[in-house]
C-alpha cells in the first residue's frame, strides 16, 4: 500500500488526499496513515489539513512550492 500511494505522489509532485483516495481506491484514513508513515522516512512531506489561514502559508517553509492556499491539505515529494 505504502508504495502505491508514494509511486501517485511522485506522478503528481503535489497532491492532495482526496486525490490519493480517487486515484488508488484506498480508504481515506488507510491513505493518511499511510501519509504520515511515508513522511516518517522522509520519502515525502504531508502538510497538515488544519491550516486554515493564508497567513499562516506566508510562514510556511513550502510557500512556493504549495499552490493550496490554505485550508487543504498538500502532499510534497521530497
Amino acid at each position: 500500500m505504502y508504495e502505491i500511494v508514494l509511486a501517485v505522489v511522485k506522478r503528481s509532485k503535489v497532491i492532495s488526499v482526496k486525490e490519493i483516495v480517487k486515484k488508488t481506491g484506498f480508504k481515506r484514513g488507510e491513505v493518511i496513515k499511510a501519509l504520515k508513515f511515508l513522511s516518517l522516512k522522509g520519502k515525502l512531506i504531508y502538510m497538515n489539513p488544519r491550516i486554515k489561514f493564508n497567513s499562516s502559508c506566508e510562514n510556511c517553509i513550502l510557500r512556493k512550492l504549495c499552490n493550496t492556499k490554505g485550508g487543504k491539505n498538500g502532499i510534497f515529494i521530497n
